[in-house]
């Protein structure tokens, strides 16, 4: 089973479970949207760009035993295995993408099209690294870093620029 770490807390999911609904599920202050976007959100359609999160190779964890984070099993399958094939029998956006990004490569589902147009309207930029939580399955053991902003948008590249 993959896992989702954010912060120091660490928990399993099924493969092909979606991210928003993995940070939803558990009652840790884990939450893929900022301020009153918790309340006022698309509901996971992908239209309102709220929970767009920075996903990172997370590969290292398993192997790590010395680790303090806290580790939460999920006992629902919520049909893991038909979204799996619907990865898998889906258009080439649904495809699985292997991203660089630092010292491993992130694995999981390309953007989908609804994803790389809410992407493509400010204040989110069609180059950026972020990602929607609600398009995004979880295929591999990933860390998830929310950054400020209402719409998540405020990254250590915006003070850059």
């Amino acid at each position: 089973m993959p896992t989702v770490t954010v912060g120091t807390t660490t928990i399993e999911c099924d493969h092909g479970a979606i991210l928003r609904d993995v940070l939803q599920r558990y009652d840790l202050g884990i939450d893929p949207h900022n301020g009153a976007a918790s309340v006022i959100n698309c509901r996971g359609h992908g239209t309102c760009g709220t929970c767009a999160v920075e996903i990172r190779s997370n590969n290292h964890h398993r192997k790590d035993t010395g680790t303090s984070n806290e580790t939460i099993t999920s006992t629902d399958t919520n049909n893991s295995v038909e979204m799996t094939a619907d990865i898998d029998t889906s258009s080439s956006q649904d495809s699985t993408n292997d991203r660089e990004s630092g010292d491993a490569a992130v694995r999981i589902n390309s953007r989908t099209a609804i994803e790389r147009v809410r992407l493509s309207v400010p204040p989110h930029t069609s180059d950026s690294e972020l990602r929607l939580a609600c398009q995004t399955r979880v295929l591999d053991d990933i860390r998830v870093i929310k950054h400020d902003g209402l719409w998540g948008h405020h990254t250590d590249d915006d003070q850059d620029k």
